[in-house]
């Protein structure tokens, strides 16, 4: 059995070199003439790809010269298409325009390639067209030695696909891996790994052995993916990693982007108890010297993010907690566990959901917290539009004693910072709406007054200053009920005039839009 193999490469072998050197002729008798300096080389790279080998060649003084003649559009001109052809024996001066043109009557011609001479600045010879469709090919391959172009017969054949090397081959593979996981495909994810894999472990290609990085994207696939169980596939892959590690393969070891990106995948279905685990075994493994692992400000958002989508008891409490962790940390000098804008509105949005008494209040703690934190070492904690909207939203889901008067508060600092210029806080339609349903469920006195006057400075910011906002149907209705509720002189007849303010309103809108 040995024997014969060994005698069929020899043979092999001996193929390889007999067509070498008939190339080899062919290079050195095209040379020769001045219209075609660099067909020849370009041929014998061809000749050997039809056999599939190019082991004798890059082993010879004869793949040197080509290498350092060819550019990379040599073999395909850099063209995708496959239904190239590969257009030799053209004249120096003749133009792109002009092959276009010569071949488009046999087609759709998608694409002309003319590959130039860096040191003339003429054309090299030979140029790439491409078809949108094999029969066009066809038709173009036909016209070879039958056109002419300033007195030379032009040459078509079929453009040969240059092969790929050890490390395109592998960029491409890395490329698909990272874009199928960026749209959350893991099966495609899984097929390129299985691939690189066996590649590494059968076929003797070390350089293709998947890593970290690539097994981090596999799990962030999980991640936004949304199918079901996928925080759990995602978890299986990094403890595959973690076990892969204590047996000693260290290309495999989980840094702080695996463990992060499985806390990603369990805050997307609100699971913040085993989001938190996860975190303090980072904690743990980074105490034991693991200096990968250690948790980062992106690490613990996640975990308050997790925390604040779910629906568990005392779920904000946590949510608080790992923020004053993460404070009083950052205050001790770690740097890497800041809180920004994203930990602190995370925490508002677990106080606005929860039900517990006295989760607006807090609301309101932590967003004045978010400005003297921002305001004196962290500028990245400012409030933003986010930030203001969430402790509104809490102040109307809790219903809480003068929620209406806190509510407008805020917004009147909304628009004293924008009128200073902070294009962060520029309140909208939904804010004033938001204000106004607070008010209108309030049982303080003159409310419904002041939802009107909200309405009214709608209006007038509407035509003058704001164009982002217009009041809606929502914000007539809710003013409407805000006075059908009211139990003040007059209330009727004042929902009466804001049902008419809105028809009018309503008709001026289709007016507008019919002259624009």
């Amino acid at each position: 059995m040995l024997y014969a193999i060994i005698l069929l490469f020899l043979t092999a072998r001996l193929v390889e070199s007999i067509l070498l050197s008939s190339a080899f002729s062919k290079s050195v008798r095209v040379h020769d003439t001045q219209s075609t300096t660099f067909l020849g080389l370009a041929d014998v790279k061809n000749s050997i790809l039809e056999f599939g080998s190019l082991s004798t060649l890059a082993e010879g003084k004869i793949s040197n010269h080509i290498d350092s003649e060819k550019s990379k559009e040599v073999e395909t001109g850099g063209v995708k298409n496959s239904f190239t052809a590969y257009i030799y024996n053209l004249p120096k001066k003749i133009q792109k325009k002009q092959l276009y043109e010569l071949f488009c009557k046999s087609g759709n011609v998608s694409k002309v390639v003319m590959p130039i001479d860096r040191t003339t600045g003429l054309p090299r010879g030979f140029a790439f067209v491409s078809m949108s469709t094999l029969l066009e090919l066809e038709r173009i391959i036909a016209l070879s030695n039958k056109i002419e172009a300033s007195g030379h017969k032009i040459l078509v054949k079929i453009a040969k696909a240059r092969r790929q090397t050890a490390e395109e081959e592998k960029s491409n593979l890395v490329k698909s891996l990272f874009a199928s996981a960026k749209v959350g495909d893991t099966d495609r994810v899984k097929a390129i790994l299985e691939t690189m894999t066996y590649q590494f472990t059968h076929e003797g290609k070390p350089w293709m052995k998947p890593k970290t990085k690539l097994y981090n994207a596999y799990i962030n696939a999980w991640a936004t993916s949304g199918q079901k169980d996928s925080a759990l596939k995602a978890e299986e892959i990094l403890r595959m990693m973690t076990d892969s590690s204590i047996k000693g393969d260290i290309d495999l070891n989980p840094d702080k982007i695996s463990f992060t990106s499985v806390i990603h995948a369990y805050a997307k279905c609100g699971a913040g108890e085993r989001a938190e685990e996860l975190l303090r075994l980072m904690e743990k493994m980074h105490k034991q010297g693991n200096k990968d692992v250690k948790p980062d400000s992106t690490t613990y958002n996640a975990v308050i993010n997790a925390w604040a989508k779910s629906n568990e008891r005392g779920a904000a409490v946590r949510a608080e907690d790992l923020l004053k962790e993460m404070y009083a940390m950052f205050e001790n000098g770690d740097k890497d566990v800041s809180p920004c804008s994203v930990s602190f509105n995370s925490v508002l949005n677990a106080l606005s959901k929860s039900n517990e008494k006295g989760s607006a209040k807090k609301a309101e703690n932590i967003l004045q917290w978010m400005e003297h934190h921002s305001k004196r070492t962290n500028k990245n904690a400012k409030p933003n539009i986010i930030s203001y909207n969430t402790v509104i939203n809490a102040l109307s889901n809790a219903g809480e004693k003068n929620s209406g008067q806190r509510a407008e508060k805020i917004l009147q600092k909304m628009e004293i910072l924008h009128k200073n210029n902070d294009n962060d806080v520029v309140p909208d339609t939904k804010i004033y709406n938001n204000v106004i349903k607070i008010l209108a469920r309030s049982n303080e006195k003159g409310s419904a007054k002041r939802a009107e006057n909200l309405l009214r400075k709608m209006f007038y910011l509407s035509k003058y200053e704001y164009s982002n906002i217009n009041p809606n149907t929502i914000s007539f209705t809710t003013v409407i009920n805000a006075w059908m509720k009211s139990d003040e002189k007059g209330a009727l007849l004042k929902a009466k005039k804001v049902s008419q303010m809105m028809e009018k309103y309503r008709r001026n809108q289709i007016i507008k839009r019919n002259r624009s």
